[in-house]
């Protein structure tokens, strides 16, 4: 998945974060990678909730009912 490739390749920036962070020292390379960890799970929930809520919507419009409810 291209998501995954963006936050882990070497080629991207937030991996060059992580490398820039590493040549000041132990606690910036914690804190980028702490920051990019958090970044990268964004993206991923977004995708998931517009694929939830598609579906959602495309079922509601099909016109299918349910038999116990009507």
């Amino acid at each position: 998945m291209e998501l995954t490739q963006y936050y882990t390749d070497y080629n991207y920036g937030p991996v060059q974060k992580i490398v820039s962070g590493s040549k000041t020292g132990g606690a910036t390379n914690i804190i980028a990678g702490l920051s990019v960890g958090m970044e990268s799970t964004g993206l991923p929930v977004l995708v998931i909730v517009a694929g939830v809520l598609t579906s959602f919507y495309l079922g509601e419009s099909s016109g299918i009912t349910n038999i116990n409810t009507g």
